[in-house]
């Protein structure tokens, strides 16, 4: 069969929504660009049998439950901690794929980096602290007395100790000790 009669490609280009035209691999409906073949290098990570899935969900859930019954859930400074870490990890391994990346295409002799870390990801990893951060503040200001309101109970406070606490030297002491909590 000569290649002008070979079935063609039916994929799409996305952009112009023309179909591929390459000749399709004998056996697919696509071309070898498109996905077809691919049945030589199946996906060894695949799911093959249900042996550890149900280990996986009682790991699970047994997290659930640990998260669930945290007395403190608004506490956010664990995440912040392991986001800081991951953070300080991920900036020492780049100095050091940097560094292997160099000393790779100055010399030809060294092995060639396994693995080049993308520096957009230190990005993200500092824009997720921030917002952890700010869900900590955020958390701790919805929690907080305002100084004008604590300003507020302490005149109240002060107005009612005045009108039941007769004997003048009590009052001069309690008044006193208003006076150092407020500064």
């Amino acid at each position: 069969m000569a290649l002008k009669d070979a079935t063609k490609c039916t994929a799409k280009a996305k952009h112009s929504q023309q179909r591929c035209g390459n000749p399709a691999v004998t056996g697919y409906n696509v071309c070898r660009m498109h996905g077809a073949g691919g049945k030589s290098k199946p996906n060894l990570g695949a799911i093959r049998h249900g042996r550890y899935s149900r280990l996986k969900t009682e790991q699970l859930r047994s997290l659930i439950a640990e998260f669930e019954n945290d007395p403190d859930p608004l506490n956010l400074m664990a995440e912040l901690a392991a986001a800081r870490a991951l953070f300080q990890d991920f900036t020492d391994r780049y100095v050091e794929s940097r560094d292997s990346l160099i000393l790779w295409s100055q010399s030809r002799e060294t092995a060639k980096p396994t693995q080049i870390l993308d520096i957009g990801t230190a990005y993200k990893m500092v824009s997720e602290i921030t917002r952890i951060v700010e869900r900590i503040e955020k958390v701790r200001a919805s929690n907080a007395i305002s100084r004008p309101d604590l300003m507020r109970v302490l005149t109240e406070m002060s107005r009612v100790v005045s009108s039941l606490v007769d004997d003048s030297a009590t009052l001069e002491n309690v008044k006193d000790a208003w006076v150092r909590i407020q500064h």
